[in-house]
């Protein structure tokens, strides 16, 4: 039974190493591929959309990754709070990104209602509209959906990884994820 236990330990921890590692570069991506088209003459919003479905994949990968880990008892709660408190934007995101056809041809999804998002300004008017396949640069943030903040995703996944590094590092069973992160 400890074999198994050390087993699913040691599986579950790598995948937290691995989502963080996969939420962190393919946020460098999306930031990647808009600056340089930000210079460039020619807008390319394919491979935009590409990079952005695996950001919010991984990131999404990540949340529940972490969760596991906390419900083993493997990391403490607060390891990756920062992560959470994005926790329901990604989840909202990824679904409404992933399950599109069926908010935007069949009208079906299952949050309809939150498919298009407009935030209110300071004065209690609309600040801007999108829905969650739109992406966005508002005042210097990245928003996919016109909510999800790549540049905040990227804070918490890497505030997370520098809490999770010397958890793994002063176990002697998951010691050799560490290397995995960086």
């Amino acid at each position: 039974m400890r074999k198994e236990t050390d087993e699913a330990a040691s599986y579950t921890m790598l995948q937290v190493a691995t989502w963080i590692r996969g939420t962190i570069l393919q946020g460098e991506r999306v930031l990647a591929i808009q600056s340089s088209q930000s210079s460039a003459r020619r807008f390319d919003r394919t491979a935009t959309v590409i990079e952005e479905e695996f950001f919010v994949l991984s990131a999404r990968k990540l949340v529940l990754w972490v969760e596991e880990a906390e419900r083993q008892q493997l990391i403490p709660a607060n390891t990756f709070e920062q992560l959470r408190e994005l926790k329901s934007i990604i989840v909202d995101v990824r679904n409404m990104r992933e399950h599109a056809d069926e908010y935007i041809v069949h009208k079906k999804g299952r949050k309809q209602s939150e498919f298009h998002f407009a935030p209110k300004d300071s004065s209690g008017g609309v600040a801007y509209s999108s829905d969650a396949t739109a992406t966005m640069i508002l005042d210097g943030n990245y928003l996919i959906g016109g909510r999800l903040s790549v540049q905040a995703v990227l804070a918490a996944a890497g505030r997370g990884r520098n809490a999770f590094l010397p958890i793994v590092s002063n176990d002697q069973r998951f010691r050799w994820i560490a290397s995995t992160v960086v």
